[in-house]
């Protein structure tokens, strides 16, 4: 059984955003499943935070082949379309808004799957 403050660590993860999975009640107390909206029932069953993958910005060349790959539907993100990019400058340009670093999309947009514009390590 988790501490107090165990619990609370796993729903603030939750509160921010971070994946939360279950095991007991429902399940196999044995595998754990995803939970999109946990009931937080400690008694019967047990959480988790799902640990996430480290993604790093993409460079300039690594984008480019993404892009050029087909992969630009992913990238219908936050209401912005990438548009193309600036190999000069390494910016990329969206339909609506400002052109933007690869480390500003990086850090200010997922893909439609929700994962990070970036690199998986």
């Amino acid at each position: 059984m988790k501490s107090l403050a165990e619990r609370i660590a796993i729903m603030e993860s939750f509160g921010l955003g971070s994946r939360i999975e279950s095991s007991g009640a429902i399940t196999d107390a044995r595998s754990w499943s995803r939970e999109d909206d946990p009931s937080w029932d400690w008694t019967h069953c047990d959480y988790r935070v799902v640990a996430q993958a480290s993604y790093r910005p993409y460079t300039k060349e690594e984008f480019i082949a993404e892009l050029s790959a087909g992969m630009t539907h992913l990238y219908e993100i936050a209401n912005h379309v990438v548009v193309g990019i600036d190999t000069v400058d390494a910016t990329v340009g969206m339909a609506t808004g400002p052109s933007l670093g690869f480390k500003e999309v990086f850090e200010q947009y997922t893909k439609l799957d929700k994962t990070p514009v970036g690199k998986k390590e």
